[in-house]
Order: structure tokens, then C-alpha cells, then sequence
């Protein structure tokens, strides 16, 4: 064995299963020495097994009972390992996001409070609140982002968890809403003159009105329908350009469930124009890109193409499918290529004192849509429980212990354990016992 040298890669090579590989060495110096009698099949200390065979590239003999490589290092993972590490991982991912968002409940809880406490002495704290950042951008975003956690996840305990964060959110929401409505119809002269900056500004609606009758379409006259050849061209860019008149402020698409490429190298990119400019330090106007990627690119995975509606942005959309060669030639693969329906929705302008409060009200229609994701979460069939294996387990290693303790002090505990009258969902859920 002093004749042999270990030859490692720069980094580890991954080798799928029931998958031929070719090693070839190339030696550049003296003449080197060679085995006999080699094995055609030879098998790890963890049972993986591994088959040798003459390889075409060989140029100088080298069979599976002869040649230079006595040897193969190989690490092996252990799949159940990896398996339980993802789903510790995303345990702890749950739990940190369920953390933050309690995290910015409870800070916001405390700016509404505030406000509401100010807002008996100033209306104007109503509007400020409605446009303030942590109303019309953290709180929707986080609120739209959690929502896939109660919902996809079908887990029980997340979507409890959020319910009683809205629990405390919502009303506190809605009580702010109610309260500045109706003093918005007492008091609308003075918000006027306020506002305006004029004393003479007239008669107006009623805010409450305005502000609680937003209109919401749910119809729309735009629709386009956008599709590449079927099947579609090999080696080309091809660019699809939907825009609907400037009232359209939202597009909704919808793919045919048959939409897919052949090869990962063929791909669709979603774009929307580029609505935001920036100035440089001269204070220079400066146009960028006029068009940025949106979502992912969608190839020849099904499961990566949308399979529900999606909405975008603005009044305007580009398809781009980039092929490439058909360097596969499997006339069974599905080359359809993409079809798709884009729905143009228009909404109303608001209109001053409709945008006074518009941030809250659209905060409670928030609010009151994730709490109902979670409702339907808790009353589907096919819900994730908490896994009760390792108490199951406990009990049935713990029977024998029980029953001498109860032997030895059947007169302590013959009343039995004086369990809290009521527990939360939450103590439910965990499988606690909370004893006085």
C-alpha cells in the first residue's frame, strides 16, 4: 500500500443512483504500477453497492479486474437524517416567523392605542395614522405573506397562533375605523378647513359614507388572450405585449393547465414596466430598465407553471418565450408552449376624504381575509395535528412507574390533579396540563 496515493477533488462530486459514470486518469509522468484480480460488484460498510465495467475510454486495457484506481472514498448520506433535518429546520423557520409577527402586532397594537387616545383631541391623528408606513406597507405585507402559512401548510397551530394575533389586531382596527367615521360627520367643517387650509370650502358628503362605500368590481371588460405556437418555434425569442387603457390598474392571469416547454433551456419570463425611476447625486433624472422580471421563469417542470390566478400590477404585460435548440429529439415530450388569459380590472380614483382613512379600512379588509384563510384552514379534513408519537410512546414506557406511585400515595392522589377550569385552544393544541 505504499505505492498508493490519494487523489481528491476540489469538492465532492454527487453520484445519483443506478447512474454510470466514467473515471479516466490521465498520468503525464513515469510509468506507474497497476492491480489484478479486481471485483465486478463491490459493496460499502453501509450497504451501497457499487458495479464496475469496461469503459470505452479506456485507452490502454484497463478492465474491471485490472487497473490503476484500487479504491473509491465516498461519503454516503443518510436520508432519514436529512429528512428529519428539513423538518426541524422548517419547524424553527415556523416558529421565528410566528415570533416576528407577534413581534409587529404587538408594537402596532401600541401605535393604535396611542392614537386612539389622541384622536378624541385631534381628528387629524386619523389621517396621519392611514398613511403612515407601518398601516399601508408593513402590516399588509406581512399580513399577505403569513397567509401561505396558515393555508398551504394546513398546519393547525400556526393558523390558531394568527388567530388570536388578529384577535387582538382587529377590534382595536375596527373600533379606530367606527369611531373616526362617525365624528368625521360631526366634525367634517373643521377637517375641511384644516385640510384645505380654507375656510369657505362648501358642503360635502357625508365622510362615513365615502369612506365605508368603496366601491369593488368584481367584472371587467378587458380581457386578451395570449399564446405561442403549438408547438412552439425551436431557437427564437418570441415577446407577447398585452396593455389595456390606463384606467386598468390590476391584471389578472390565468395559464391553461397544458402550458410547458420540452427543455429546461426553453422558458416563459413574466415582465411589467418599470414604474420607479431614481436621480443620481447631480439630481439628474435617470430612466432605468423600462421593463423588470416578475416571478420566476416558468420551463418544462408542470409543477412550476401558476396553477391559480395571478395578479399584477398595472395595465401592462409582457410574455417572453426563449427557446432554444431541440437538441433532445423526443417527439413525446409535450413542446405546447403557453396560453393565457389576462383580465384588466379598473379601480375607481378615491377621492380626498374617501383617502383619509383608506390605509385603516383596507388594514381591517386584511385583517378579516386572513382571519377567514384561517377558519378554512381549521375546518378542512385533511388538517396537520401536532404528532402525539413521542407522548404515546412516554405513556407506554411510564405505565409501569404510574402504577407503583399511585401505590405508594393512592390517599394524595385518589381527589386527583386540580386542573385550571378552562384551557385555550393554544394549551390544547400543545397537549399541556396547566395545574394550579
Amino acid at each position: 500500500m505504499n505505492y498508493v496515493a490519494d487523489l481528491k477533488f476540489d469538492h465532492p462530486i454527487r453520484i445519483k443512483e443506478r447512474v454510470k459514470y466514467a473515471i479516466r486518469l490521465r498520468n503525464y509522468g513515469g510509468r506507474t504500477n497497476n492491480g489484478d484480480m479486481g471485483l465486478s460488484c463491490v459493496k460499502g460498510h453501509d450497504n451501497t453497492l457499487f458495479s464496475f465495467n469496461t469503459c470505452s475510454l479506456s485507452l490502454n486495457g484497463t478492465t474491471q479486474s485490472r487497473g490503476q484506481i484500487p479504491y473509491i472514498l465516498y461519503y454516503s448520506h443518510d436520508k432519514n437524517c436529512d429528512f428529519e433535518r428539513k423538518v426541524c429546520n422548517k419547524l424553527k423557520a415556523r416558529e421565528s416567523t410566528l415570533s416576528l409577527l407577534k413581534t409587529v402586532v404587538e408594537k402596532s397594537m401600541e401605535l393604535i392605542n396611542m392614537s386612539i387616545e389622541k384622536l378624541k383631541k385631534d381628528p387629524l391623528v386619523y389621517k396621519y395614522l392611514g398613511e403612515s408606513a407601518i398601516v399601508n406597507v408593513l402590516l399588509p405585507l406581512v399580513l399577505a405573506h403569513i397567509g401561505p402559512l396558515t393555508s398551504f401548510s394546513k398546519d393547525a397551530k400556526s393558523a390558531i397562533h394568527v388567530l388570536e394575533l388578529i384577535n387582538k389586531l382587529l377590534p382595536a382596527v375596527t373600533s379606530i375605523n367606527l369611531y373616526s367615521a362617525n365624528k368625521l360627520d360631526v366634525m367634517h367643517k373643521d377637517l375641511s378647513d384644516k385640510l384645505d387650509g380654507s375656510k369657505q370650502f362648501g358642503k360635502f358628503k357625508s365622510s362615513k359614507t365615502e369612506i365605508r362605500d368603496s366601491k369593488c368590481t368584481t367584472t371587467s371588460h378587458h380581457y386578451a388572450w395570449v399564446e405561442s405556437d403549438h408547438p412552439y418555434t425551436a431557437a427564437t425569442v418570441s415577446n407577447y405585449k398585452v396593455k389595456f387603457p390606463k384606467e386598468v390598474k390590476w391584471l389578472c392571469l390565468e395559464f391553461d393547465p397544458r402550458s410547458c416547454t420540452a427543455q429546461t433551456e426553453d422558458s416563459l419570463q413574466l415582465y411589467i414596466p418599470n414604474y420607479r425611476d431614481y436621480s443620481d447625486d447631480d439630481n439628474k433624472h435617470v430612466v432605468t430598465t423600462p421593463y423588470i422580471p416578475v416571478l420566476k421563469k416558468f420551463s418544462n417542470d408542470p409543477m412550476e407553471w401558476p396553477f391559480a390566478a395571478v395578479m399584477l400590477p398595472g395595465n401592462e404585460v409582457v410574455f417572453s418565450l426563449e427557446t432554444a435548440s431541440d437538441y433532445l429529439k423526443n417527439d413525446r415530450i409535450s413542446r405546447y408552449g403557453f396560453r393565457c388569459l389576462v383580465i384588466g380590472y379598473e379601480v375607481e380614483e378615491l377621492s380626498k376624504y374617501q383617502a383619509l382613512g383608506y390605509g385603516l379600512v383596507h388594514l381591517e379588509t386584511e385583517l378579516s381575509f386572513l382571519g377567514g384563510m384561517c377558519v378554512s384552514t381549521l375546518l378542512k379534513c385533511d388538517i396537520i395535528l401536532p404528532n402525539d408519537d413521542f407522548t404515546h410512546g412516554l405513556e407506554q414506557g411510564s405505565v409501569s412507574a404510574a402504577e407503583q406511585v399511585y401505590a405508594k400515595h393512592s390517599v394524595l392522589l385518589k381527589k386527583g390533579f386540580a386542573l385550571a377550569p378552562f384551557l385555550n385552544i393554544q394549551q390544547v393544541m400543545d397537549g399541556v396540563l396547566p395545574l394550579r
